[in-house]
């Protein structure tokens, strides 16, 4: 996906990269701030400096659907964009500037800040803060899309999109992402995620 003119692939872009690419990242101290418009300013997140000796635990793990609470957030020119996830490795602790963002979500109160930054989101090709269209959307990822909004039901308004690989030898083998419409089609909340392969649950 873009973001603010910067590609982000999930599982290869990296704090550092975010850093160098003029995004700031947050990090949380307590989970006691829920007011969007608070997250940065209350003393809940405190933004990472590079000279600063922190480390992401081992494993993986992801926030969800989620921007109260999240661990780590994206911010760029004072903007908070949306919660990430950040994972390093399996079996050890890694610096947090070489951890690679595996979970991106924003909601309503990112999209509104964001466009009024002037800030882009894109997937793929397409506009998150557009209007959306569904014929333009399954133009965009064909047969990728596996789920479009039930236009009978309006309380299930949501695409689904994946990126699958059959072949287990690749370590990040699946992508997902989920946007949920309101009724006027527009985006009411967004996310994308990675899982490891090595990870994921036997069956």
């Amino acid at each position: 996906m873009t973001v603010g003119g910067m590609k982000i692939t999930l599982s290869k872009t990296s704090v550092e990269d975010l850093l160098d690419g003029g995004f700031d990242v947050y990090i949380m101290n307590d989970e006691d701030t829920y007011e969007y418009s608070e997250l940065l300013t209350s003393g809940s997140y405190t933004k990472f400096e590079r000279n600063q000796n922190i480390t992401v635990e081992k494993g993986y793990r992801s926030t969800g659907e989620t921007l109260r609470g999240a661990p780590y957030l994206l911010v760029k020119d004072d903007t908070l964009i949306g919660a990430i996830d950040l994972y390093g490795s399996l079996d050890k602790d890694v610096d947090i500037a070489d951890s690679k963002v595996v979970n991106f979500y924003m909601d309503e109160d990112c999209e509104s800040a964001v466009k009024n930054a002037g800030i882009d989101i894109k997937l793929e090709d397409l506009n998150l803060l557009d209007t959306f269209d569904t014929d333009n959307v399954k133009n965009i990822f064909k047969k990728k899309l596996w789920l479009i909004p039930n236009e009978f039901e309006p309380t299930d308004s949501v695409y689904g999109i994946s990126w699958r690989t059959n072949s287990d030898s690749i370590f990040w083998n699946e992508y997902y992402a989920y946007i949920r419409i309101d009724e006027n089609k527009n985006m009411r909340n967004f996310i994308v995620s990675t899982s490891v392969a090595k990870d994921k649950p036997e069956k």
